[in-house]
């Protein structure tokens, strides 16, 4: 059959019994740059029926739900599978290859696992709904790790908690896989420093995955897709230090480059400053115009509030002088009111002023 479009690939070879061929070298769960559980059961179903499935894992993991779906589809099938870890099986993937009859992995390969993780944002209940569903996953995870591996129930969360990686001596000691291949010629497809623990040895020998295979040559006049690629949350994160968790989904929902994102950031944080900028200046203006009025009321007996304008709102650094300065303003105001009377209006006006206790410079605003 013709390969697919995604980033994973299913043939069927010639022979009896039956047997086909996926390799999965890329995201799980995502449409545009990888596979979905939804996409995965279409491509097996349009295999048909064989006898045996041999499946190719080099991937840095991806969406839980979409490998635990996956890896039930595997085990579910009638056909007898086979998984060859060629590369890396890291957190999602690390569900997938569990689901063969026989699990192979590479001399020079590794698995890692860690706890699920997302971004979110919402009110109070949508986080906590969406933590309670990150610690419903943590648990599926676990379950699959505890039937499928050598490893206890009661072992694995700490295992999780520390993103714990394994060589492929590791990973058959640990059960994760069945046996142990011969080495592959190492180059990178992706990038493990990504993970927030990887392994130095690995980063230093650069033990990094296979490279995918090359593709297809394109046929003479086929149109090259220049479409800009989205940038991934770790390309925005790096790109716009400092910014917002609330910032980098909207530029994923967007579909925004690594450039737009950029752009888009540097907009945001001009708007930031401008706003920081507006806010010194009228500070600056308070102070002069402060300023201004003590110099106007020069002799004025000790203590009093300065005021220049009767109706000004004088701020100064003792609540009870403030508290005074808003009664002699209201006495001296247009109304000609009492003391009784202003001293009514002001507590009215201003709940609560005689609780305040901050010290400020004294301003006229």
């Amino acid at each position: 059959m013709p390969k697919t479009q995604m980033k994973i690939e299913g043939e069927l070879r010639s022979g009896s019994p039956a047997r086909a061929d996926i390799r999965v070298f890329d995201i799980i769960g995502d449409p545009w740059d990888g596979v979905t559980d939804k996409q995965f059961a279409q491509m097996l179903d349009d295999l048909g029926d064989v006898d045996r499935i041999d499946v190719t894992i080099n991937s840095q993991g991806g969406v839980a739900m979409d490998a635990l779906a996956m890896f039930n589809m595997l085990v579910e099938h009638p056909a007898r599978v086979n998984i060859n870890v060629i590369g890396g099986a890291l957190s999602a993937a690390s569900i997938l290859m569990l689901a063969g009859d026989t699990r192979r992995i590479a001399d020079n390969a590794f698995v890692m696992i860690h706890r699920a993780w997302t971004l979110a944002i919402g009110n109070a209940d949508e986080l906590i709904a969406r933590a309670n569903m990150l610690k419903t996953i943590d648990s599926s995870i676990t379950d699959t790790y505890a039937n499928r591996t050598n490893l206890t129930a009661e072992e694995i969360p700490a295992l999780l908690d520390a993103e714990t990686w394994y060589t492929a001596a590791e990973a058959v000691d640990a059960g994760f896989a069945t046996e142990k291949g011969d080495a592959v010629k190492a180059a990178a497809s992706f990038d493990i420093t990504d993970f927030r623990n990887t392994p130095q040895r690995l980063i230093a020998l650069n033990t990094t995955p296979p490279a995918k295979p090359k593709a297809k040559k394109k046929e003479p006049n086929m149109p090259t897709d220049t479409t800009p690629k989205a940038a991934t949350p770790t390309e925005i994160r790096t790109a716009c230090p400092g910014a917002t968790a609330e910032f980098v989904l909207n530029e994923i929902e967007r579909g925004s480059t690594t450039e737009q994102s950029v752009q888009a950031y540097a907009t945001v944080l001009a708007e930031s400053n401008a706003a920081k900028d507006a806010e010194i200046l009228k500070l600056k203006a308070d102070a002069e115009k402060a300023t201004a009025a003590a110099a106007k009321n020069k002799g004025a007996k000790p203590g009093a509030p300065v005021i220049d304008d009767p109706d000004a709102v004088v701020t100064i650094g003792n609540a009870r002088a403030q508290w005074l300065a808003h009664i002699d303003a209201k006495l001296g105001g247009p109304r000609k009111l009492n003391r009784s009377d202003a001293v009514r209006a002001v507590n009215k006006e201003n709940p609560g002023l005689r609780e305040q206790m901050l010290r400020e410079t004294p301003t006229v605003h």
